[in-house]
């Protein structure tokens, strides 16, 4: 999550990297010049937050760039005229307005506007912050000179994440510039199609540990965790002896997704587990799997007071 600066040649559309090194605040944003922040490529949460000086004669205009891919080729944007500091008189808040939009490949479709009232601390404080903040429950951007006058209701895409940038037509003075992310594990489908693929892959392993393996039971803390849902997994071998656990739709109608990964342990049939929750988070402390007479998994979570049990499914020929 390292923030770089772009800046926009006028000879070409691509942004080329300027190669200045972090910016701690207060600093200059100058007019053409994109502050870039990239993201995990999934995310749980964000939380960015520009916070700019207020010019004292002539309005700014800002823009904001969200889920953009490298080539800034496709993003979602807010532009935000931010008022100058002399239109504030006492009693009389400032009126920023917005426009919301996406831009495709070239073409900018607005897909809404507005405009909010705020008041702007006195003297060379006066300034305006700018939150972006998304997280499972929804997306906003919020603005105010005190406080979050303006809140305003946005799509924000969580995988992948992309990039956040900020520009403005004039010099501007940045007083602060702030990002926090929750990174997510991105989901991936396994190296098979789908569940037949796989099953069929199965049937020519001699691998003792590669199986299919549907849920027997549980011992769970009801109020440190629950169960996702009654998974059938499949353990497959990478190569260098590791295993993945992919989970399967037992209807068949979608590929096996990434769940986890067995690494052997020192004791045999007793592996160190890397578990992918339900969230996106990859479960890692204390975890731990091992097979029983080659036909029970048992999937442990000591820290949730928990366990999950799969009995090994006998294939068809």
């Amino acid at each position: 999550m390292k923030k770089i600066f772009f800046r926009l040649t006028a000879l070409s559309p691509l942004l080329f990297c300027s190669n200045v090194a972090d910016a701690v605040p207060p600093f200059r944003l100058e007019a053409g010049t994109m502050l870039c922040d990239t993201l995990p490529e999934a995310v749980e949460s964000v939380d960015w937050h520009l916070r700019l000086n207020a010019a004292k004669i002539r309005r700014t205009h800002c823009r904001i760039i969200w889920n953009a891919d490298t080539a800034m080729n496709n993003f979602r944007f807010c532009d935000i005229e931010i008022p100058e500091e002399m239109e504030q008189d006492d009693g009389f808040p400032v009126m920023p307005r917005y426009i919301l939009g996406a831009h495709a490949e070239g073409n900018e479709v607005r897909t809404a506007n507005g405009k909010f009232h705020t008041t702007y601390p006195s003297g060379e404080a006066a300034a305006l912050s700018i939150r972006l903040r998304a997280d499972a429950r929804g997306a906003a951007i919020e603005c105010g000179g005190s406080k979050a006058d303006g809140i305003i209701e946005i799509d924000f895409r969580t995988d992948p994440a992309g990039i956040i940038s900020a520009s403005v037509d004039r010099p501007t003075n940045i007083l602060r510039h702030s990002l926090r992310a929750e990174s997510r594990h991105p989901s991936r489908n396994a190296p098979f199609s789908d569940a037949d693929g796989l099953t069929a892959y199965m049937k020519e392993s001699s691998d003792p540990v590669e199986g299919i393996w549907d849920y027997l039971d549980r011992d769970i803390d009801p109020v440190r965790c629950t169960l996702g849902a009654f998974y059938r997994l499949a353990t497959v071998s990478t190569g260098n002896g590791n295993y993945e656990i992919y989970s399967i739709d037992k209807k068949g109608k979608t590929a096996p997704v990434y769940k986890g990964l067995l690494i052997p342990s020192i004791f045999m049939n007793h592996y160190d587990l890397q578990w992918l929750d339900a969230r996106g988070h990859m479960l890692t402390t204390d975890t731990s799997a091992g097979i029983e007479n080659g036909s029970v998994l048992t999937l442990s979570f000591p820290l949730l007071k928990s366990s999950v049990r799969f009995s090994r499914m006998r294939l068809k020929d």
